[in-house]
């Protein structure tokens, strides 16, 4: 079986919130949402300079969309506030975004795979909700069955 690569230049996120550097850091963690970075490796993985960088981290912190977690040395790690109602929504419109395109994808693709496929799509979990399930998608006799587990 051969793997397909997706190159995509804009993300979906940021196709759906708009293009700024604050929304890209904020994919940036959302993405990540396990764990904290400091701002130099931000910085680089996001391929802006550090005093950009500081501005749109302040606006976050001050949205309270990402928190402080830790300092290491004379660096300061942040993460995702996952007990902020409004970063949860962000989070579930990412994995929404994610869910319905990666659904399209595999209808556009089904051809391609064959009729017998099984495999978890994605897993969605926000415990701070009390919400968890995990979704399936299985091909059998070319017909697409998605569902969701709670």
């Amino acid at each position: 079986m051969s793997k397909k690569t997706i190159q995509v230049d804009t993300s979906l996120f940021i196709k759906a919130v708009g293009d700024c550097i604050r929304n890209k850091i904020l994919e940036f963690f959302i993405e990540g949402r396990e764990f904290d970075y400091p701002i130099k490796y931000l910085a680089e993985e996001i391929g802006v300079n550090r005093n950009t960088l500081y501005k749109a981290i302040d606006e976050l912190l001050s949205s309270k969309l990402i928190a402080f977690s830790r300092r290491i040395g004379s660096s300061k790690f942040y993460k995702l506030n996952l007990s902020d109602p409004i970063a949860l929504d962000f989070v579930k419109l990412f994995d929404k975004i994610i869910n319905i395109e990666m659904e399209k994808y595999i209808e556009r693709e089904k051809p391609i795979f064959g009729n017998d496929i099984n495999f978890t799509l994605i897993t969605k979990d926000y415990p701070e909700m009390g919400e968890s399930n995990i979704k399936y998608c299985n091909i059998k006799e070319g017909l697409i069955e998605i569902r969701e587990t709670a």
